[in-house]
């Protein structure tokens, strides 16, 4: 059972242009919380916009990995057991 209440930080997926628009690893999290906090804040997005983030928790948490990007956080995000307040 995955723990919504996990660290989680948040990161805007950078692209270098110079050397053909391949994405880059930000250096820091744009905000910081649990899960559950991180998917329901890029839930809120625009849909085209939700793409540009990905969210990282540790594997202790549950996820089946460390990085989740849109499609885990969408999925995560209509799970039954997902806490929506």
């Amino acid at each position: 059972m995955p723990d919504f209440n996990a660290k989680a930080d948040i990161y805007k997926v950078e692209f270098k242009s110079a050397a053909g628009h391949r994405p880059i690893a930000p250096s820091k999290p744009i905000r910081s919380g649990t899960v559950a906090e991180g998917v329901r804040w890029i839930m809120a997005k625009r849909p085209d916009d939700r793409k540009t983030y990905f969210v990282t928790v540790a594997l202790e948490a549950g996820f089946l990995k460390g990085e989740l990007r849109y499609r885990d956080i969408e999925d995560i995000s209509r799970r039954a057991d997902f806490p929506q307040k």
